[in-house]
C-alpha cells in the first residue's frame, strides 16, 4: 500500500471534503445527515474548504430535522468558521421562533452546540428561556435541555431560573425531569438559589453577600 505525502496529498484530501460536500445536496436526506456527520468528523480538514461552511449554514433549513441537527453539531465542530459561525447562530437563534415545533427543538439544541459560550450572552438566554413557555411539551423539554450543557454559570444563565423552577410543575413529566436536571447541573456548577421575600434570587458561591 502507498501513502501520499506532501501537497499531492492535501490535494487528495481537499478533493475527498469537496465530494463529501456536495452530498449536503443529495435528494436523499440520509446522504444529507451522513455528509453533514462526515464533515464534522473530519474537523479542520473540512474547515480549510470555502465552501463547507456556507453549505453547513444553508443546511441549517433543511427540511429533515435530523439533517439540521447534524449541520449545527458540524459547524461547532470545525474550528475557524468566523462569519459563517456567527450566521449559524443567527440562524438557529431565528428558528427558536418558527411556526414549526420540530424546528424550534432542533434550534433549541443546536444553541449549545454552535457557541459554547452562550449562556454569557443574555439575550440568547433570553430567547431560549421564552421556550421554555412554549405551547408544545417537547420545545419546552429541549430548552430546559439546554441549560443542562451549561459548563460555566454566569449572570446571564440566573434570567431562566424563574422560567426552570415553574417548568418543575409543568404537566408533562419529560419536561419536569429536564428542568429539574437543568437546576441541578446549576447548582453543581456554583449556583444558589435563595428565597427573599417571595423572590428567587440566584447566587454564585463566589459573589459578595
Amino acid at each position: 500500500m502507498t501513502f501520499q505525502t506532501g501537497s499531492k496529498a492535501d490535494t487528495i484530501h481537499d478533493d475527498i471534503v469537496s465530494c463529501i460536500r456536495n452530498l449536503l445536496e443529495d435528494t436523499e436526506f440520509s446522504v444529507r445527515y451522513c455528509a453533514a456527520e462526515a464533515l464534522g468528523a473530519l474537523g479542520t480538514s473540512a474547515a480549510r474548504n470555502s465552501r463547507v461552511g456556507p453549505s453547513l449554514v444553508r443546511c441549517l433549513d433543511d427540511p429533515a430535522e435530523n439533517v439540521r441537527y447534524a449541520a449545527g453539531n458540524a459547524i461547532g465542530k470545525l474550528p475557524n468558521l468566523g462569519v459563517h459561525r456567527t450566521k449559524a447562530l443567527g440562524k438557529v437563534l431565528n428558528n427558536l421562533r418558527s411556526s414549526d415545533p420540530e424546528t424550534r427543538k432542533t434550534a433549541c439544541n443546536l444553541v449549545g452546540a454552535i457557541d459554547t459560550e452562550w449562556s454569557r450572552n443574555g439575550s440568547i438566554v433570553r430567547q431560549v428561556r421564552k421556550r421554555l413557555r412554549d405551547p408544545d411539551w417537547d420545545v419546552r423539554e429541549h430548552a430546559a435541555k439546554a441549560f443542562i450543557s451549561n459548563k460555566k454559570v454566569s449572570a446571564c444563565s440566573r434570567t431562566a431560573i424563574v422560567g426552570l423552577l415553574h417548568c418543575l410543575t409543568d404537566r408533562e413529566f419529560e419536561v419536569r425531569e429536564a428542568s429539574a436536571e437543568a437546576l441541578g447541573a446549576m447548582m453543581r456548577s456554583g449556583l444558589r438559589l435563595f428565597h427573599v421575600g417571595g423572590v428567587t434570587i440566584a447566587k454564585q458561591l463566589s459573589d459578595p453577600i
